[in-house]
């Protein structure tokens, strides 16, 4: 299998049709997996049986490197050793692409491979680094060099000129850099070729199309091919100027002639003139109409969606940016459909010719990367929270003289009265049973409150606030054993059985669609965690957590009393792998919960139990203190992500007794789940007592009714 990272991108695009049409059995991400994020992408590939992984993507915004340098790096250099080092886990080989902008332009004749890089500017000292990432981690890599790319596909310096050329009556050209355009098609037939073939001839290959030319040269061909084909109408003057006389941030190589050489010898591979992929990029229309673009969530279709789609496809060809999960979670809950099934279901809708990832809630990002002509979206927007989001795409489509088109929104139809709806239906256990790994990929941070009835899994599902980073809610609930025996007047040393529990998680789970973790105690034995780890994931939970203690149970947050033992590392790691290899779906989530700072075993003995749970198939690590500072958790948080990629997995932490710790300051030392686990309890409990004082008091209810919600509310709450 072929993993294909960055698909949506010009290169990217190329590389996924010729797959698509050569039958080639491949899986593809882009934007909505993050390559600096090691987890997200160790969490894609350790169910797939990966061969090869083809990286397409990449920073290549040259002149804005140099105000950025360190976003550049992230992505450019340790992006590609990320993805070096989960190649290396499955045994894969890496085709990574880097770029001319590596050497200084300082030879007179083509650059081979076995010259001296000396990048001019931020943008190729990331992608050199990039390359000695790969080679340092991965033996089995083939590093393509390639420069002056364009296609069909992406922004590029055929689509300005071709812009430009409408748009003015006189252009600039430099026509002192020397180098060859590469027809990104080209390089995909490339690409795929090494690994049709199954090349083992690793390492750093030159692929362009052929010949030399500068960029006025280059501009001149696409003026002359665009007025023969009936493109252009207008005429245009092509001014030859110096690179002195267009300055700009980044310095540029003045020779970019790469030689092919090797690349045609090593893979018997056709280099063709640059010519005939210019010639080939001007065949077919359809991609140089005007672009339209919309942006939607898309997890429920209605006309009004319809409506707005159909408009746009008047105006030219539409490319609708999908919201990604991370970037709807960035201001409400996951939507019911994963981004994959949102982006098939608009794929497939009439009017749409593509479809793209939109990360983010503001629009910008996606509209600097396509300069689309037209922006469709209701007028709804006008007001309220999204006025600002809309002056920033008037203001960003000025810059190249784009237009906001703004259709009657559609009258009657409400997609927040339909998602409610849709909420008062209840959900599936498999839908609810994967949410929390869709959480964690499309959230830094995921928020569990503990609900011990239905009433409080009722406030866990609905409770929201507002503030000044938007809308705040709880994304996930926490079923205690501790709140659990609680309400039952029973102590909490495990006495409460799994059929008791099961009556608990199923009132909570008939009332509420949000993902559950589930409070596993020790676990008990083995085989008796097998039948728990079914059963709950038959149930829709999405995660158990299992502590590394033995013998008869005691609190941990107790400051009395004789500590209880731990469990040998063996042990523990025996109950994790029977565990999961119960389980049957991929969603279901075991998490190791390391008691080590609790009994004082200390943080070394922490690391290494951990560690050691990773291996044996814990998909996350709850670390447990009672001290009343954080500093304990930070410590062991900061060695924790030191550790090599393969020994990590999401880090789940409960502040009770260091409850001023706020979620960013946890999130700051790696942690992404934080649970509170007894709040909601402790706080009924004194509210119930209060009540119950003053009517004895009284003699009678009335000065309690301050204390209570009315009964009309109540017979409303359900």
């Amino acid at each position: 299998m072929i993993w294909l990272i960055g698909n949506k991108g010009m290169l990217g695009t190329d590389v996924e049709i010729l797959l698509k049409n050569e039958g080639m059995n491949y899986i593809a991400s882009d934007q909505e997996i993050d390559i600096t994020n090691v987890d997200e992408l160790q969490k894609f590939a350790q169910s797939k049986p990966i061969t090869w992984i083809v990286n397409c993507a990449a920073y290549t915004a040259v002149d804005k490197a140099e105000d950025e340098p360190e976003f550049a790096f992230k992505i450019n250099a340790e992006g590609p050793q990320n993805i070096a080092e989960i190649a290396k886990q499955k045994s894969a080989k890496l085709i990574h692409i880097s770029t001319d902008y590596v050497f200084d332009g300082t030879k007179e004749d083509a650059y081979t491979e076995t010259d001296i890089p000396n990048p001019l500017g931020v943008y190729g000292a990331s992608k050199l680094l990039g390359e000695d990432n790969i080679k340092k981690t991965l033996n089995e890599h083939f590093i393509l060099r390639t420069a002056w790319l364009y296609g069909k596909h992406g922004n590029n310096f055929v689509y300005t000129m071709l812009r430009l050329f409408k748009e003015k009556d006189e252009i600039r050209v430099v026509g002192d850099q020397f180098g060859t355009p590469t027809y990104a098609p080209d390089l995909a037939q490339a690409i795929v070729k090494i690994m049709q073939i199954n090349s083992k001839a690793y390492g750093k290959y030159h692929f362009t199309n052929e010949g030399k030319t500068t960029w006025y040269d280059f501009a001149c061909q696409i003026y002359n091919t665009s007025k023969q084909q009936g493109i252009l109408t207008k005429d245009t003057a092509l001014l030859k100027i110096t690179t002195d006389q267009y300055p700009t941030k980044a310095k540029r190589p003045q020779n970019s002639y790469l030689s092919k050489e090797k690349i045609r010898k090593a893979f018997n591979i056709d280099v063709r003139p640059w010519q005939k992929g210019l010639n080939d990029f001007f065949k077919g229309r359809d991609h140089m109409k005007k672009t339209v673009y919309v942006a939607m969530s898309a997890d429920l279709i209605h006309p009004g969606h319809l409506n707005i789609i159909k408009t746009a496809s008047q105006y030219g060809s539409v490319v609708v940016g999908v919201l990604t999960d991370k970037a709807i979670a960035s201001y409400k809950r996951l939507p019911y459909m994963t981004f994959e099934q949102r982006k098939l279901i608009v794929e497939n809708l009439k009017g749409v010719d593509r479809v793209i990832p939109q990360d983010t809630l503001d629009y910008v990002p996606n509209l600097q990367m396509l300069k689309p002509d037209y922006v469709v979206h209701g007028d709804d927007w006008k007001e309220g929270v999204q006025r600002e989001t809309r002056q920033r795409v008037i203001d960003v489509l000025s810059e190249w003289g784009g237009k906001l088109i703004e259709p009657s929104y559609t009258a009657g139809i409400s997609s927040t009265q339909l998602n409610k709806a849709l909420r008062d239906v209840g959900t599936t256990p498999d839908v609810r049973r994967g949410l929390l790994r869709r959480l964690l990929n499309a959230k830094d941070v995921i928020r569990v409150m503990e609900a011990h009835s239905g009433v409080s899994g009722i406030i866990v599902e609905n409770c929201q606030v507002q503030t000044e980073d938007g809308q705040r809610e709880f994304d996930a609930m926490w079923l205690s054993s501790l709140t659990d025996s609680t309400c039952k007047g029973k102590p909490d040393i495990e006495c409460v059985d799994l059929t008791s529990r099961l009556h608990t998680v199923n009132d909570i789970l008939e009332v509420t669609t949000k993902p559950i973790i589930y409070d596993g105690d020790s676990g008990g034995l083995p085989d008796h965690f097998v039948f728990t780890v079914r059963t709950l994931e038959r149930l829709g939970i999405s995660a158990v957590i299992i502590e590394d203690k033995t013998g008869l149970k005691q609190n941990s947050l107790l400051e009395e009393g004789n500590v209880q033992p731990q469990e040998s590392i063996a042990n523990m790691c025996e109950k994790i792998k029977a565990g999961k290899n119960a389980q049957v779906t991929t969603e279901f989530m075991i998490i190791a919960r390391c008691e080590s700072l609790i009994t004082g075993a200390g943080q070394q003995d922490a690391i290494e139990r951990v560690q050691a749970y990773v291996q044996a198939g814990a998909d996350g690590i709850m670390i447990h203190s009672k001290l009343k500072k954080p500093d304990e958790i930070f410590r062991f948080c900061d060695a924790y992500m030191q550790l090599p990629m393969v020994n990590r997995v999401p880090l789940v932490v409960v502040p009770s007794t260091y409850s001023q710790v706020t979620e960013k300051e946890l999130a700051a030392h790696g942690v992404r789940i934080v649970i509170y686990a007894n709040q909601l309890l402790r706080s009924a409990y004194p509210a119930m007592w209060k009540t119950a004082e003053t009517i004895l008091m009284n003699g009678r209810a009335e000065e309690a009714d301050t204390c209570c919600i009315s009964i009309k509310e109540i017979l409303k709450l359900i």
